[in-house]
């Protein structure tokens, strides 16, 4: 079990100094699936590429006699889940140096993360997942991190039934809050907020960098 983390702003090596791990929070496998709904949107405001899709979208319909549905698609890496806890382990440790801990980010699915565990029952590789949120016309994707392996799969499907109407009452009041952090009149506060969390640590105007000093050492370098 994970006792604290610190958010320090990253400076060079010399930043690593005491820290025995670092942590990889964002990575995806040929399990992840992002959804492709707002695809045709994004690709009507790139020129050129505009007329092009209105075209196979319209020759499409009159082929098939229906429009493409894509809400039933998805995108994903051509990357072995294997494959990329060997690449962000060994990034991290031929980098920084430290311990690698990765934490795999699957679009809507631990299924990457449970075999992983079953591949490697005495490392630590944590069950997690990248959850897409609804918000108004876009999306929110929330990082959904070291599940027990015996609940998440029961976790997964309440968040997956909760997906249309934007997740669970906690979900959509945190959503909530944002909107209205991020609104004009209350902008310059949430400005100031940010700021002054950061106005804490010793060093600004870096890359912020998420290391855990007291994660265990399974997984190390060799």
């Amino acid at each position: 079990m994970l006792r604290h983390t610190t958010l320090i702003e990253f400076r060079g090596f010399r930043t690593l100094a005491g820290y025995t791990t670092a942590v990889s929070l964002h990575a995806h496998t040929n399990r992840s699936k992002e959804r492709v709904t707002d695809v045709p949107r994004y690709l009507e405001r790139i020129p050129l590429v505009a007329s092009f899709v209105r075209r196979e979208i319209r020759e499409y319909a009159a082929r098939n006699g229906l429009p493409i549905d894509f809400t039933k698609g998805w995108w994903h890496p051509p990357v072995s889940s294997r494959a990329v806890l060997a690449s962000e382990r060994s990034q991290i440790c031929r980098v920084l140096g430290l311990t690698p801990l990765v934490s795999i980010t699957d679009h809507d699915t631990i299924q990457a993360g449970l075999e992983l565990q079953r591949e490697h029952p005495c490392t630590l590789v944590p069950v997690s997942l990248e959850w897409t949120v609804p918000f108004h016309r876009g999306f929110f994707h929330l990082g959904v991190h070291n599940l027990r392996p015996e609940s998440a799969p029961a976790v997964v499907r309440s968040l997956s039934e909760h997906w249309s109407n934007g997740g669970p009452l906690w979900v959509r009041c945190a959503m909530r809050a944002f909107q209205l952090g991020a609104s004009a009149p209350l902008r310059p506060l949430l400005a100031a907020s940010v700021r002054l969390a950061g106005a804490s640590t010793p060093n600004h105007g870096a890359p912020a960098a998420i290391i855990d000093a007291s994660a265990p050492a399974s997984g190390a370098c060799t």
